[in-house]
């Protein structure tokens, strides 16, 4: 199971997403920092998406301190007030309040959100959904943007990857943006068929009207095919403050890198393929500022921050699991390939 993550005011208000049993059923809940009493509560409509591992059910909270929440059928719960202990709530549905009361059964049972939210500065709010079935709104998996100025639209994943297959996004993946907010970085996957691996891509795309910039496969550094872009894992891109975006794979032929998988590293666009990292599988990356590392003598203008785990009893793994300061342009023998 992977869990959603708390948040945190400026007001030291935490937010808590909370699973109630074992098959679904989410809310949250808003703690006050300094004593941990319960300020206010929501409960969500929201419904798992097909999975494996239970993925996670993540609201988002706003520069404006709106919290938004998944809710059923690809729809939004929006409270207007994180810190208070009321605020007024309404539902926002990005194909459109008509669409779904017209049948809401049919999109709770066929459309679900299975991406963290996720918000810029501008309260805009970004998320991927998947899509089980034929609906009356007309919907297939894409992403979906929720304008600060109420506004909504969505893509559809095939259109934005240039590729009929990719017809989702991949599940715990949250959307990530760069660093002036103007292009979205999400990951969108495949459906294989029974005994196959799912493969995807990365996407970058234009952050206010969703309109393709750039597409790149996933691809295993060591065997040069399609990466496995697992919705077990909950690898997110991560944006470095030079640009570059990272994302974590499994590799192509497991036990071929000791199910450790790879962090791949893209230009900003892209373009390029850069130095990969020896560790990805359910990982994101975390930046870290090299001033807080005295003992780095090289030269890239920021770190990493990975869990790095060996599996033991799989293939040359150790049973040994650390969490690993990477230089993200150094290179080295990778000691299990």
């Amino acid at each position: 199971v992977h869990y959603g993550s708390p948040l945190i005011t400026r007001q030291n208000t935490v937010i808590v997403p909370v699973k109630t049993s074992a098959a679904g059923g989410f809310r949250v809940e808003a703690r006050i920092g300094a004593n941990g009493n319960l300020l206010w509560t929501q409960d969500s409509s929201y419904l798992l998406p097909p999975h494996n591992w239970v993925p996670s059910f993540n609201p988002v909270l706003t520069a404006d301190r709106r919290v938004l929440l998944p809710a059923s059928g690809g729809r939004v719960l929006e409270r207007a007030s994180a810190d208070a202990a009321s605020g007024a709530l309404r539902t926002l549905v990005f194909y459109g309040d008509a669409a779904y009361a017209a049948d809401p059964a049919s999109h709770d049972g066929t459309v679900f959100i299975n991406t963290p939210l996720a918000s810029d500065r501008a309260g805009n709010v970004f998320f991927g959904f998947t899509v089980t079935g034929s609906n009356p709104a007309g919907l297939v998996g894409g992403i979906a943007r929720l304008g600060a100025d109420g506004s909504a639209r969505w893509v559809a994943a095939a259109d934005v990857a240039g590729d009929a297959a990719m017809v989702k996004t991949a599940t715990n993946c949250a959307p990530a943006l760069s660093n002036d907010e103007r292009t979205l970085y999400v990951v969108v996957n495949d459906l294989p068929a029974a005994g196959s691996r799912a493969v995807g891509r990365l996407l970058a795309l234009d952050a206010d009207t969703l309109a393709a910039r750039a597409s790149a496969a996933l691809v295993d550094p060591l065997q040069g095919t399609a990466a496995w872009v697992n919705d077990n894992a909950s690898s997110s891109p991560t944006v470095g403050p030079d640009g570059d975006v990272y994302i974590g794979v499994l590799e192509a032929m497991p036990p071929s890198h000791n199910f450790r998988g790879w962090l791949l590293h893209f230009d900003a666009a892209l373009a390029r393929t850069k130095t990969p990292g020896g560790f990805g599988w359910d990982n994101t990356a975390s930046i870290v500022p090299r001033e807080i590392v005295p003992q780095y003598a090289g030269t890239s203008g920021y770190l990493l921050a990975l869990k790095y785990n060996s599996y033991g009893g799989i293939g040359t793994g150790d049973g040994q699991h650390r969490v690993a300061i990477v230089d993200p342009n150094a290179v080295q023998v990778d000691r299990f390939s």
